[in-house]
């Protein structure tokens, strides 16, 4: 990832947001990672990516579809010579 300082905003701000429009680029201060600038597109793709599909479920509370769904993956997820 290419890094600028953070005293580069003030000076040379174009060449830091052109380099930012092609890839996500770090802002150091004082030597230290300190921001990451990208795109507006290239964060939602990372943000979307990153959400988690896993849930948390009390068995309790369950519909009778998620009780379905849940007892048919975990059937599924047992070997055969463990039936």
């Amino acid at each position: 990832m290419q890094e600028f300082k953070f005293s580069d905003l003030a000076r040379n701000s174009t060449d830091v947001r052109h380099a930012a429009a092609r890839a996500p680029i770090t802002i150091t201060e004082r030597n230290k990672p300190r921001f990451v600038m990208m795109t507006y597109e290239a964060f939602e793709a990372l943000r979307s990516r990153t959400q988690d599909p896993r849930r948390v479920l009390d068995v309790g509370n369950l519909s009778p579809d998620d009780k379905t769904e849940l007892l048919a993956a975990l059937e599924g997820s047992i070997l055969p010579e463990d039936r």
